[in-house]
């Protein structure tokens, strides 16, 4: 397999974030067993650009803060047929524990911090559909599976804003919450949607006044 099939991108990261680092790997290598196994299928009869396809990823930086530093990484895999498959995935690394934070991890009650998070995403995205009716919802019971309060949904965000006054920004691949065609939808949530189910250690990061 030719080594231009695979465009991976990295950021540069800080001395004190190079822990994040081997996450990043690790989620790029597990898409390349991804990607080889699945270009494995192709039969041998179709073309052979076709038949090894393409695997792009790119890793963006998206916040850096006192507390978090965030990548986002998005892509695609295309081993043949009508269009690629999508990829995405998130890495918050918060400075003050070592550790890439998963977004249950954030919340002292898990289930209450979801219901929060999954309300207003609703709310929003409603909202845009009545702001532009190009971005209205066709299909309202996608929207109400793909928003449901449960922790698969939720998996890729990232923290956003300044120390004291951030978010979380939430981001859903295509068809989990509308057409393919609208690609990926981020939907920001205030900080203090989440303040009141935080672990009392993360406050002072999503909050200016900490109770």
């Amino acid at each position: 397999m030719a080594p231009d099939r695979y465009a991976i991108t990295y950021p540069t990261l800080a001395d004190r974030d190079q822990g994040l680092l081997p996450h990043l790997h690790a989620f790029a290598e597990q898409q390349k067993r991804n990607f080889r196994a699945e270009a494995g299928k192709r039969p041998a009869t179709v073309d052979t650009a076709v038949a090894e396809g393409h695997l792009r990823l790119d890793f963006a930086l998206r916040n850096d803060t006192d507390d978090f530093v965030s990548i986002v990484a998005t892509g695609e895999m295309y081993t043949g047929g009508a269009r690629g498959v999508p990829l995405l995935a998130a890495f918050n690394w918060h400075r003050g524990s070592r550790q890439v934070i998963a977004l249950p991890d954030l919340f002292d009650n898990r289930d209450a911090g979801l219901r929060a998070i999954a309300a207003h995403v609703r709310r929003e995205l409603t909202a845009r559909g009545r702001r532009d009716p190009a971005m209205a919802l066709t299909d309202r019971d996608r929207m109400l599976q793909g928003t449901a309060p449960v922790v698969e949904n939720y998996a890729t965000y990232f923290v956003h804003g300044s120390p004291g006054r951030s978010g979380i920004t939430v981001i859903f691949p295509p068809y989990q919450v509308a057409p393919y065609a609208r690609g990926f939808i981020e939907i920001p949530i205030p900080g203090t949607i989440l303040l009141p189910h935080l672990k009392k250690n993360l406050r002072r990061t999503f909050a200016a006044t900490v109770p």
